[in-house]
């Protein structure tokens, strides 16, 4: 009986520090709305989170037209500190063209702020909004700028390793037809210093997220170009039929972590008995594209030129225009 009744006490005690945590994570979100930054810019709103923290808008004093993203990352014993590693990656990519840019960058007792570009919405919001799915045009029209943006990374020896819709968003006022690729936290140089490509080592966990990211993840691989690419594939087909197979799986009921069942299910739309479901109502140049980067190899360097290609012939087969004012969200 006592036992049952320290198991009560114990839950309870755990209840209540987790109420204390929201409340505390609240009281600093609510903190940071007006706040200054660099007596520069005044914070008016909080616009999400992240792994990393929050992301508020903050308005120019000196010309309140003009906003910037705000991103706060708490500092907490243990936890690795994105932040500063997502600024070195932006600086040194900023003559890349969809690539926000950075305006301003501090570290404090117990937060760090990075001011950046704000944006517009992200593709995964433009496709909510498009009712679940983007046209083969459009989406081989953001494939095309996606793949350049990876090409660009690639060229300055950067791995995203974190490649998903909802880091690639739209840009705003003359920028509003130039996708912008973001979100460096997991990135990683993929080369030595002395030149050579980084061996191929187990990670202790997956790196990425479960639906887009390729095999070699879940099977906690170092990942390599080939793998940013992959998880390309994946999204378009994403796009294209509105969904992916492995996605809301019931894992709990299959005994299996979330990461086990996804890998599972994926295994076997990729490259096992449900392969040809997979790659079903696929244009050919479509499943050319994703069977072009499975059979990558970790070291190889991708054709970036050839999978460029194949999305430009479904383009000129459909004789269609490269036309940005013609995408789903501008003929709704």
């Amino acid at each position: 009986m006592s036992i049952a009744v320290d198991n009560i006490h114990e839950q309870q005690q755990q209840l209540q520090m987790q109420q204390q945590h929201q409340q505390q994570q609240h009281q600093q979100q609510n903190c940071m709305l007006k706040e200054m930054v660099n007596d520069r810019w005044r914070i008016i709103e909080r616009l999400g989170s992240g792994t990393f923290g929050d992301v508020y808008r903050a308005v120019d004093i000196k010309c309140e037209t003009q906003s910037v993203a705000v991103k706060r990352e708490t500092h907490s014993h243990g936890k690795e500190r994105t932040l500063s590693r997502e600024k070195g990656y932006l600086l040194k990519l900023r003559s890349v063209t969809g690539i926000p840019a950075v305006h301003f960058y501090t570290k404090l007792n117990t937060y760090t702020l990075l001011v950046m570009d704000l944006l517009g919405p992200d593709l995964e919001e433009l496709k909510s909004y498009c009712g679940g799915r983007f046209c083969l045009r459009t989406a081989c029209i953001l494939g095309l700028q996606m793949i350049v943006r990876l090409r660009a990374l690639h060229s300055q020896l950067c791995l995203h390793r974190d490649i998903k819709p909802d880091n690639f968003l739209m840009g705003v006022g003359k920028t509003s037809n130039t996708l912008y690729i973001i979100d460096f936290g997991l990135a990683i140089t993929y080369r030595m210093p002395n030149g050579q490509h980084n061996p191929m080592l187990k990670e202790r966990s997956l790196v990425g997220t479960p639906r887009y990211c390729s095999l070699n993840a879940h099977n906690k691989l170092s990942l390599s170009r080939r793998d940013d690419l992959i998880s390309l594939a994946y999204i378009l087909i994403y796009f294209i039929k509105g969904h992916l197979p492995w996605q809301g799986l019931k894992y709990k009921e299959m005994g299996l972590s979330l990461d086990e069942a996804v890998r599972q299910v994926k295994t076997d739309y990729t490259s096992g008995p449900k392969a040809a479901e997979l790659r079903k109502d696929l244009c050919h140049q479509m499943v050319q594209f994703l069977d072009y980067t499975l059979n990558l190899r970790y070291m190889d360097e991708p054709d970036y030129g050839h999978l460029c290609r194949l999305l430009g012939d479904i383009m000129r087969t459909n004789q269609w225009s490269y036309d940005m004012t013609q995408l789903d969200w501008y003929n709704i």
